[in-house]
C-alpha cells in the first residue's frame, strides 16, 4: 500500500496529561503507523492556515511506505471547536482516539504543566490550582468537561471511529490496550510493553531557587546544590531556566508568585473537585458512551516532587 502524501487518518485528539507522549512512542516503533518528525503539530488549531502541504511536510513518507495508517497526536485539538470540522472536512473517514484520565488529576496535572510554561517567561502567576480551576475560564479551556466536549465530536464522527482508552485501567496494560487497538484499527505490532517500568513524560513541580546577595547552598535528596549570588534558577521537569544579574526585587516578585502554587490534594479535596465539578458530566459521558470510568470513583492523595536544580549547580 502506498501511502504517499496521505492525509492523516488516525488522529489523537487528547486528552493532554492523559498519556499521549507515551501512545505516541509506542506508534514511532510500529511500522503499521507513520508518525511526524514532531509530536503535536497543531495543524487543526492553530497553523491551518499554513495549508496541507505544510501538514504533510512532517510526514517522512518514504520512511514506512506500508503504514495502514498517518497519525497526527495533538491533544488541544480535543478542546479546540474549530478542530472539529477542519478534522472532519480533510480527513472525514479519520478513526480517533481518546485517552481518557481521572478529570481532577489530569486536571492537576494540566496545571503543574502550565506552570512551567508561565515560569519560563518569568511572568507572575500567583494562583493556586483551585483558583484557576474555578476561574472563569479555567473550567472549560483549560479542563473541559468530557460528556460536553466529546458529544460536539460526536455530531460530526461515528460513535465506532472513537476509541477511548483508559489512562487508569487500560493504557499501561499491554495486553489489554494492544487487543483493543487491534480491534479498532487491525494492526498487530503495536508493543505497549516495550517501555514497561520507563516514565515517558515524568511530571515534576517547578519550582525557583534564588542565590541572593551571598549565594545559597539547596539541600535535595542529600545532594547540594549552590545557586550563585544574583542568580534566579527555575527548575522544571524539562530543564533549567538561569536568570544571572537579576534584581532582588524582581526575583522576590517570581518566588512570591510560586509561594501560591498548588504542589497537592488531599483525597477529600480531589473527591470535592469531582462532586463539585466533574460528577454529573461523568455520569452523562459514561452513559452516553459507554466508558467504564469505575476506577475514578476512588479518590487518593495526589503530590508532585520539586524539580531540582541542574546539574550544573551541584557541589
Amino acid at each position: 500500500m502506498n501511502i504517499a502524501k496521505r492525509v492523516p487518518n488516525l488522529i489523537c485528539i487528547g486528552m493532554e496529561k492523559s498519556g499521549t507522549t507515551f501512545l505516541n512512542a509506542v506508534f514511532k516503533k510500529s511500522q503499521s503507523v507513520l508518525t511526524p518528525t514532531k509530536k503535536e503539530l497543531f495543524y487543526y488549531n492553530l497553523h491551518y492556515d499554513q495549508g496541507l502541504d505544510w501538514y504533510l511536510s512532517w510526514y517522512d513518507y518514504n520512511s514506512k511506505p506500508d503504514a495502514a495508517y498517518v497519525c497526527d497526536v495533538t491533544p488541544s485539538y480535543f478542546r479546540r471547536r474549530e478542530a472539529i470540522s477542519r478534522i472532519k472536512e480533510t480527513s472525514p473517514d479519520a478513526k480517533l482516539l481518546v485517552l481518557i484520565r481521572h478529570p481532577v488529576y489530569r486536571a492537576f496535572s494540566h496545571y503543574i504543566h502550565r506552570l512551567r510554561h508561565v515560569g519560563l517567561k518569568l511572568e507572575n502567576y500567583p494562583s493556586s490550582f483551585q483558583e484557576v480551576f474555578e476561574g472563569a475560564n479555567g473550567k472549560r479551556d483549560v479542563f473541559p468537561p468530557y460528556y460536553e466536549t466529546l458529544s460536539l465530536w460526536l455530531e460530526e464522527f461515528k460513535r465506532e471511529d472513537i476509541l477511548f482508552l483508559s489512562y487508569e485501567s487500560e493504557l499501561f496494560d499491554p495486553d489489554k490496550v494492544e487487543q483493543k487497538m487491534h480491534d479498532f484499527l487491525g494492526i498487530d505490532d503495536l508493543d505497549f510493553g516495550q517501555f514497561r517500568g520507563t516514565r515517558i513524560n515524568n511530571g515534576k513541580m517547578p519550582k525557583f531557587y534564588y542565590g541572593g546577595v551571598y549565594g545559597k547552598k539547596v539541600t535535595i535528596n542529600e545532594r547540594e546544590f549552590l545557586i550563585p549570588k544574583d542568580t534566579l534558577v527555575f527548575a522544571h521537569v524539562k530543564g533549567t531556566k538561569v536568570w544571572s544579574d537579576i534584581e532582588p526585587v524582581q526575583a522576590n516578585m517570581a518566588l512570591e508568585a510560586s509561594a501560591h502554587w498548588t504542589a497537592k490534594l488531599s483525597s477529600d479535596e480531589v473527591r470535592q473537585i469531582y462532586d463539585n465539578f466533574y460528577a454529573r458530566d461523568i455520569a452523562l459521558f459514561n452513559s452516553t458512551f459507554d466508558v467504564d470510568v469505575s476506577a475514578w470513583l476512588k479518590s487518593e492523595p495526589v503530590s508532585y516532587r520539586a524539580a531540582h536544580p541542574g546539574d550544573q549547580f551541584l557541589l
